[in-house]
């Protein structure tokens, strides 16, 4: 055998085959695995851990790569570049028909303001960082439902190791036996750095990919395992296989759906994956009882069923406001399965076959072309406003007012050089006396604000890392009670004498017990406590909401909201916010944005025609320069006397 010919050292010579041959089993648990994520996203509390389907999905992608190109690029008998337009074969062609009709319908059935998220999404997805933009926006699980190409963040993800996974074996050269044991300590180091991430950022650990490295390299060990071994038959190697199915189906059956990442549900679906991979790779041809042809089948358009699945029940809460029935529900899942196995014989096996595009070059012009319309498509999408040109001009002015977010919390950046911090500077004035804010996303509309005014009195301010609120640390480990000791302290090392406290406080959640003993913590670092009022909030004040009944009705309605209303509501957080001031006299005063929001007795949702929040509880900036004399009032109050420094 010539050098070329004689393998890695990988896999034994008499074990490595000319070409892999296909595995049925292997279309049965890609089944399972797609099945279980289509449950949780239509039935989430019937299958609450279905999500776990992808985990299953990355480690099967790992061994099918391996099978069918980790030897050969190693050995140097194919090269890297006919794995990536395998790739591109594979992924790109359905995806870009998803996208395409997605389009469609997003520009057809929803309003600027979905359609401007919708095109943010889209313009990540030739370069495939989508990843990266559902991370910038939030927690997978917050307004999911929004999203229509949510679930392409897993595609994402796959091709970012596609290009780790070209890039160290370019970089082994002569040397690639050291593969494996490379791919063994990354794949530690990614389990262990998502482990370290679960309680910090949740939402980075399950996007990104260097914490799901492990997953797909588990694949690839499995596949190298299988490798090795000699061919299994027998009725107790099936039932193997059989338990490790079930127990692939048990981790989305029986685990809560808001756990962390990696859990233990992750290493149970993984892991049995893993272990069902080699049994079925050394097992397949000898009539395993899970050779059933729906399954397989099922399997076979799995990766279409995937991305068709999404994009209908999206679109169908977008369009019509409401959540699908049972029945939708059930022609919503069998459209995906009617567009999937139309995908599937009309796009991927042609393109995949070279009945299509036979040329290497062909299938790159595709890709090129496709990425570039879509590109385009999303900018034009982007740059007006959600195609916000389609609605009568008074209308535009409630689609825009959701545009009007302000920031969002700490610098990445920040959050990334400092891991352990819990507040983050947000002004360009430093020094001792600082003002920290503490609060949910209602701190954050009014971060930008905030800073702007604390400048101009060179007061330096900080805002919390996290999205917690005072008096509700401790409900989970995210704003634990420790956290709340951490932000404090390092609020008292940076000099900060004065937090306020902004947030919605629900009001089922609250009591009184809770919030005073917080604010007891508070005070005994020596920081002194503002607290405000939660603004009015309710659908009345959602400027879609109202889009809506004008597009229905034709009535734009600009009426008010009765203030007495809106303090009944606050009842519960008043009393307590009243009975906190009377025991801790001057070291707790409140804030209260009612008396500028609501003047005349009457809450008004508009300024002047535009109205003053984004959605039907967060300000946007009309509505924050209504409350800006008052912090103008409180930062002045922390001054020598009442005039900014400019003026005096």
């Amino acid at each position: 055998m010539t050098a070329k010919s004689q393998g890695s050292g990988l896999v034994p010579a008499h074990n490595m085959p000319r070409r892999a041959t296909y595995v049925p089993d292997i279309d049965v648990l890609r089944a399972v695995a797609v099945i279980l994520v289509i449950l949780f996203h239509f039935f989430p509390y019937v299958v609450p851990g279905g999500y776990v389907g992808v985990d299953i999905f990355f480690v099967i992608s790992g061994f099918v790569i391996s099978r069918s190109y980790l030897e050969p690029i190693l050995s140097n008998q194919t090269t890297l570049r006919a794995f990536y337009v395998a790739r591109l074969r594979r992924l790109s062609p359905a995806l870009f028909v998803v996208l395409l009709v997605s389009t469609i319908a997003a520009y057809s059935l929803i309003l600027p303001n979905s359609l401007t998220l919708y095109a943010k999404s889209l313009i990540a997805q030739p370069f495939y960082l989508q990843n990266f933009v559902f991370w910038n926006e939030g927690d997978y699980f917050q307004s999911a439902y929004e999203k229509p190409l949510l679930h392409t963040w897993s595609l994402a993800v796959e091709a970012q190791f596609y290009i780790i996974f070209g890039l160290t074996i370019l970089s082994l050269k002569g040397r690639r036996h050291l593969f494996l044991p490379l791919l063994g300590i990354a794949a530690v180091a990614s389990l262990f750095v998502g482990i370290a991430l679960a309680p910090l950022s949740p939402k980075t650990g399950f996007f990104m990919m260097p914490t799901r490295f492990w997953q797909l390299a588990l694949g690839i060990f499995a596949y190298v395992i299988a490798a090795r071994m000699r061919e299994q038959r027998g009725p107790v190697v099936a039932a193997l296989a059989m338990l490790c199915v079930a127990s692939c189906i048990a981790s989305g059956l029986l685990f809560d759906a808001f756990g962390p990442f990696p859990s233990l549900q992750s290493y149970v679906a993984c892991g049995s994956a893993a272990v069902a991979l080699i049994l079925f790779d050394k097992h397949r041809g000898h009539g395993i009882s899970l050779l059933m042809a729906p399954l397989r089948y099922i399997g076979r358009i799995s990766y279409g069923l995937y991305l068709w699945h999404w994009p209908p029940i999206v679109f169908f809460i977008l369009a019509l406001d409401r959540a699908p029935n049972l029945l939708e529900r059930g022609v919503l899942i069998g459209g995906a399965v009617c567009a999937a196995i139309a995908s599937y014989h009309l796009v991927e096996q042609p393109i995949l076959s070279r009945r299509v595009l036979p040329a290497t070059g062909g299938v790159g012009k595709l890709v090129v072309t496709c990425s570039a319309i879509t590109f385009a498509v999303s900018t034009l999408l982007l740059s007006t406003g959600g195609a916000v040109y389609r609605y009568p001009k008074e209308l535009q002015n409630f689609f825009t007012a959701t545009r009007n977010t302000g920031t969002m919390r700490c610098p990445k950046l920040f959050r990334i050089i400092n891991p352990k911090a819990e507040i983050c500077l947000r002004t360009h004035a430093k020094g001792s006396n600082g003002v920290l804010v503490l609060g949910d996303s209602h701190a954050d509309v009014l971060d930008e604000m905030l800073s702007a005014i604390a400048d101009q009195y060179n007061i330096p301010l900080y805002l919390n890392v996290r999205s917690c609120d005072l008096g509700l640390f401790n409900e989970h480990s995210f704003c634990s009670s420790q956290v709340l000791s951490d932000i404090l302290t390092q609020a008292q090392t940076e000099g900060v004498t004065q937090v306020i406290a902004i947030s919605r406080w629900p009001q089922e959640r609250m009591t009184k017990e809770a919030f005073e003993a917080q604010v007891v913590l508070l005070l005994g670092y020596g920081i002194n406590l503002t607290i405000m009022e939660a603004v009015p909030y309710g659908p009345f004040f959602d400027p879609i909401q109202r889009a809506r009944a004008a597009l229905a009705d034709g009535t734009l309605r600009y009426d008010g909201y009765d203030k007495a209303i809106y303090l009944t509501d606050l009842e519960i957080q008043r009393d307590i916010f009243d009975d906190t001031v009377r025991r801790f006299g001057g070291r707790v005063s409140v804030l209260k944005p009612g008396d500028f929001l609501c003047p005349a007795d009457v809450c008004l949702f508009h300024t002047n025609g535009k109205p003053n929040y984004m959605d039907s509880k967060h300000l946007n900036a009309v509505g924050r320069e209504l409350l800006k004399p008052m912090f103008e009032t409180f930062f002045s109050t922390l001054t020598d006397n009442n005039a900014p420094p400019s003026h005096r």
